[in-house]
């Protein structure tokens, strides 16, 4: 819901990113600011256990990426869906 209603820079079309575009962003990290050394929450959730856990991916030097109950406190990395007219 953070990233959801997120309004920076003039844009309010803020969501989570997937689990493949997290790792994507990890891949990335030294190019980014901002980014700490901590685990991220993705929007791809387990499949069969839709409501209780999700993919989260831990900026470090790894990339490590598991499974984990939702209600756990992690950051969240807010990505925008790029479109070209």
């Amino acid at each position: 819901s953070y990233c959801e209603n997120l309004n920076l820079k003039s844009f309010n079309d803020w969501r989570l990113p997937s689990s493949e575009e997290l790792v994507g962003i990890f891949k990335q990290n030294s190019k980014l600011n901002n980014v700490s050394h901590n685990n991220y929450w993705s929007s791809t959730s387990d499949t069969g256990m839709n409501n209780y856990r999700a993919w989260r991916i831990y900026f470090f030097s790894t990339g490590h990426s598991n499974f984990h109950i939702k209600n756990n406190n992690y950051n969240v990395r807010c990505v925008r869906t790029l479109t070209y007219k």
